[in-house]
């Protein structure tokens, strides 16, 4: 029952992996409220990312800058007064395509923490994110999308909080720059 299971999801999902081996490199930009869940030091956080063209398969390579940064003036639900946290992330991800338009895009990366506040510390300088984005796939391959992310030390420090992220990312095709 495993086996046929596991074939099953095979079949469906594998069509929409290759289907756009041609798609390209982009750059991604977004914005996200950052500890939305336990609520200890809500930041809004602003990423930059790299996502390249495959690479293994159909991983595709992600590089990252991610930055928090919360005036309680301004956003009235943070905590933080400036910049509180940086990130440097990589890792990879893969885009499952569910026709021509939508993408899910399910990625692993390690990033390097510095920052936090006492209110929100990771518990380590090295973090892993774990997220899984659902985009739209414009004609001239425009994405605007939405991420749930989860950061979490995987057990490196002495305390493990974690902190989760929801991101709206649009994310600009790269083919035809370089």
């Amino acid at each position: 029952m495993r086996s046929l299971a596991a074939i099953v999801v095979v079949s469906i999902l594998l069509p929409g992996l290759s289907a756009r081996a041609d798609d390209p490199a982009f750059l991604s930009v977004g914005a996200s409220a950052f500890d939305f869940v336990r609520k200890k030091d809500i930041q809004v956080e602003y990423r930059l990312e790299y996502r390249g063209k495959k690479l293994l398969g159909p991983i595709k390579p992600l590089a990252a800058f991610a930055t928090t940064f919360c005036r309680g003036q301004i956003f009235p639900y943070c905590s933080g007064d400036g910049l509180t946290a940086d990130q440097v992330i990589g890792g990879g991800l893969i885009d499952i395509f569910f026709g021509r338009r939508w993408v899910v895009s399910p990625s692993l990366a390690a990033l390097y923490y510095t920052g936090g506040t006492a209110d929100l510390d990771l518990g380590n300088e090295i973090i892993f994110r774990y997220q899984v984005e659902a985009a739209y796939r414009f004609d001239d391959r425009f994405r605007p999308g939405f991420a749930l992310s989860r950061y979490d030390n995987l057990g490196l420090g002495d305390t493990n909080p974690g902190a989760e992220s929801f991101t709206m990312y649009y994310s600009i095709p790269l083919d035809g720059w370089f």
